[in-house]
């Protein structure tokens, strides 16, 4: 399974991040566990320059998606759980 942050997911890495709270969640806590799972997490890199977040503050595991790569996903249908 592939995570995709985009529009405001970017947000979920940025310092500080940890301190959110949604529905009782701390989401980016969700994305360290689900990774631990094996599950793969990908940022948009067109969210990530709209918000002035560099890659290198990504927190470990985390990766920018490709542009080419997200185009191709995108046109698959994917699932959208938003929050």
């Amino acid at each position: 399974m592939t995570v995709f942050l985009y529009i405001h997911g970017d947000k979920l890495m940025k310092p500080g991040a940890y301190t959110l709270v949604f529905h009782e969640e701390n989401p980016p806590r969700l994305l360290k566990d689900v990774m631990a799972d094996g599950c793969n997490v990908r940022v948009c890199p067109l969210c990530m320059m709209a918000h002035k977040v560099e890659a290198e503050g990504l927190r470990d595991g985390i990766q920018v998606m490709d542009n080419d790569l997200l185009i191709e996903k995108i046109r698959k249908n994917p699932t959208v759980f938003t929050y």
